[in-house]
């Protein structure tokens, strides 16, 4: 396992929540009766994030229990597909936020419609508020994690990978890069590379009635240690959408369909074979940013599973420590059948990245 710390400037971060709340506009929302003055920080799916003049940290406050809701500043709230409404928050009816200059002019927004909001001054003055709104159908991370180790063998590990997820009915969309180097020198012999390996690979799903989709997923990999010059291991079929939850990440897909094998063995020759393929895709949410997601495939030959395989699972733990920084603890498995007999069948792997979330 290994961590690398980096800093990241404070322009990136939402601007709103670092304000002192001395001279600035405040903010006015009635919860269950009792008014409460803050800031808003952020208004989304879930409900409006508000830090009060109470007291330190923000609360998500949900939707239901907000009665009423007043600003002084002017807000830039995207609903339902790309619509955008823009000025002040004038109030809560039926379900419905009121945006605008007066009452009687106001824009109506369905709460249940809100996929982001935020202070015009907040996006105008905060490049990483502006990047997490014109992207406000994205979410993935940035992760790294760097170590050097210096003793009777010395070591350098690098571990890197870009995970995106792109929601936008009808359509679905999973991308995921990883690379991971290491190298290791034992006294003056030589050094050698202990792991060089590279995985890439998409999914993208479209939903044609209710909770069914069909689904392609190219995918490329090396490993050369494992003498795996290259793999190719497209799939295609059908799917079902076992949970959704709009207001969280959490979501359970499970694709089935026929897939592609074609690999490299460097120097031991190559294989290929049509296979089954099944697959997991999923994510709960715990709350205060806390999710655990999970990835597995399974593609075993159509005419003899036993005799040619793959089988990849993976399992990540995100934590947050600030906005956007989290670290995440990530374990995958690799199974399929790799005819070197010293470097086996199976690998499992343990690392503990830091993240860039968005």
């Amino acid at each position: 396992m290994f961590l690398v710390f980096f800093l990241i400037p404070t322009s990136l971060v939402y601007s709103d929540s670092s304000m002192s709340f001395e001279d600035k506009p405040k903010e006015e929302l009635t919860v269950r009766g009792k008014k409460l003055q803050g800031r808003i920080i952020h208004l989304g799916p879930k409900g409006i994030k508000f830090a009060t003049v109470y007291g330190k940290g923000e609360i998500t406050i949900s939707y239901k229990d907000i009665e009423d809701v007043l600003s002084q500043r002017k807000f830039l709230i995207f609903y339902g597909e790309d619509q955008l409404a823009h000025g002040r928050l004038l109030g809560i009816e039926d379900g419905q936020l009121l945006v605008g200059i007066e009452i009687s002019s106001a824009r109506r927004v369905p709460v249940n419609e809100i996929i982001t909001g935020v202070s015009q001054e907040s996006y105008d003055e905060s490049l990483w508020t502006r990047f997490k709104t014109n992207f406000r159908y994205w979410h993935g991370s940035y992760n790294l994690g760097y170590s050097y180790e210096e003793g009777a063998v010395d070591k350098h590990k690098v571990e890197t990978s870009i995970d995106l997820r792109r929601r936008k009915k009808p359509t679905h969309f999973f991308f995921d890069l990883r690379y991971a180097f290491e190298n290791e020198q034992e006294g003056g012999k030589p050094e050698r590379t202990t792991k060089n390996e590279f995985e890439i690979s998409l999914i993208g799903t479209y939903d044609f009635k209710g909770s069914f989709f069909v689904f392609a997923r190219p995918a490329y990999e090396f490993d050369k240690p494992r003498n795996i010059d290259y793999r190719w291991y497209p799939a295609a079929g059908i799917g079902y959408r076992i949970v959704e939850k709009e207001d969280k990440e959490t979501f359970l897909l499970i694709p089935f369909g026929i897939g592609y094998v074609y690999e490299d063995f460097g120097g031991i020759g190559t294989n290929s074979f049509v296979s089954w393929f099944l697959g997991l895709q999923g994510s709960y949410e715990f709350g205060r940013g806390i999710i655990l997601s999970a990835a597995a495939l399974y593609m075993p030959k159509i005419t003899d599973p036993s005799d040619d395989w793959l089988f990849r699972a993976l399992l990540d733990l995100t934590v947050p420590i600030f906005d956007p920084i989290a670290v995440k603890l990530r374990l995958t498995n690799t199974n399929d059948n790799n005819p070197t007999e010293e470097v086996g069948e199976n690998k499992f792997v343990a690392s503990l990245l830091l993240s860039l979330v968005f």
